[in-house]
């Protein structure tokens, strides 16, 4: 199977060659964009279950105040 193209061969390398450039150029920028984003989701994911905690243990803790409060009056 041989295709025929009109254009002489070394234009059409360096147009193949530029196109495989572009797209290992844009797939390599979107696999460091998928790493940073997973990233980024571990990293909130992990901040927010610490606020989310500590949240907790200051509301007991206000709550344990707030009844000392009520007993001294």
């Amino acid at each position: 199977m041989e295709l025929d193209y009109k254009s002489p061969l070394k234009k059409l390398v360096n147009y193949f060659e530029k196109s495989r450039d572009k797209w290992k150029k844009r797939a390599l920028k979107s696999s460091t964009d998928i790493i940073r984003y997973k990233n980024r989701i571990k990293f909130l994911e992990s901040s927010k279950s610490k606020f989310i905690s500590e949240n907790k243990k200051l509301k007991e803790q206000l709550a344990s105040l707030e009844k000392e409060i009520k007993k001294k009056r």
